[in-house]
């Protein structure tokens, strides 16, 4: 099993280089395709209350941006392309931001994207919420940290285990990653202190398919589950963290649970997402 389409959110940003590195590496490792995609977001136009839209200059200034930002994003793709001697296909679609990464998730097996950046910061191209895209894809996201301190990624996997749908939905698309992994370790955070072995159940799963796991209980209540998932990731030197990401959807809004939104903000190595 592995890997045949994987899809990187394209900008003119200061982190889509790094994304692009990550996923030539995966699409290296599993022989995958890699296809770009710019999202060029229509401008917001303004009206004012007798109903005057912007001027003519405002207009011209906007088409000049958008221009400005894909030649620059086209130019990130190409560097990417030359640095790994793979091929990339560019795709630029006119569609609202993460609508257009939702819509051709659903050709692809795996998305990459990257940790959100300050939203106040004014200076870089807009981002797509990192939340939304993993609650609404139906396709397992890559998120990489914009302060990545992991060389490699998928040769030591710490898999953040809970018996719930979305952590086995996460394990299970993870499974062409896992089974080429050097290390994967099961983590699972046992909040009841039931006595059993945390994590020994799943372990048992991933054996029948042949991978060889190690498992790591630890007790801890779900509040501060986040915090011990990350700081035990560090402790292993895991290059990768594999977990469901929790949380649920709202009419105008994506909301997550606090162990993922803790993921989300402090993580430094890869995380592997599925909703």
């Amino acid at each position: 099993m592995s890997y045949k389409d994987i899809l990187v959110y394209t900008d003119p940003g200061p982190w889509c280089a790094a994304r692009f590195d990550l996923a030539a590496d995966l699409a290296r490792t599993h022989d995958a395709h890699l296809t770009a995609l710019y999202v060029d977001a229509p401008p917001y136009t303004p009206v004012d209350i007798i109903g005057t839209s912007v001027g003519d200059a405002v207009k011209q200034w906007q088409a000049d941006l958008r221009r400005s930002r894909q030649a620059q994003a086209k130019g990130i793709v190409d560097a990417a392309r030359q640095r790994s001697g793979r091929e990339i296909e560019w795709h630029s679609v006119e569609d609202a931001l993460e609508s257009g990464i939702l819509l051709h998730s659903c050709y692809n097996d795996v998305i990459v994207l990257s940790q959100d950046s300050n939203p106040f910061n004014l200076s870089e191209p807009l981002e797509p919420s990192v939340a939304q895209v993993c609650l609404g894809a139906g396709r397992p996201v890559v998120v990489v940290p914009r302060d990545n301190r992991a060389k490699t990624c998928g040769e030591h996997v710490l898999v953040a285990w809970k018996a719930t749908a979305q952590a086995a939905r996460a394990l299970h698309a993870a499974l062409p990653i896992l089974a080429r992994a050097r290390t994967v370790t099961i983590m699972e955070v046992d909040a009841a202190k039931s006595g059993r072995i945390a994590g020994a159940d799943i372990a048992r799963h991933l054996a029948r398919h042949g991978i060889k796991v190690t498992v790591k209980p630890m007790t801890g209540s779900d509040a501060d589950a986040g915090r011990v998932i990350l700081a035990q990731a560090e402790q292993l030197g895991a290059d990768l963290i594999v977990s469901g990401a929790y949380g649920h959807s709202r009419l105008w809004e994506m909301v997550v649970g606090g162990t993922t939104r803790h993921l989300l903000e402090h993580h430094r190595i890869p995380l592997f997402l599925s909703n």
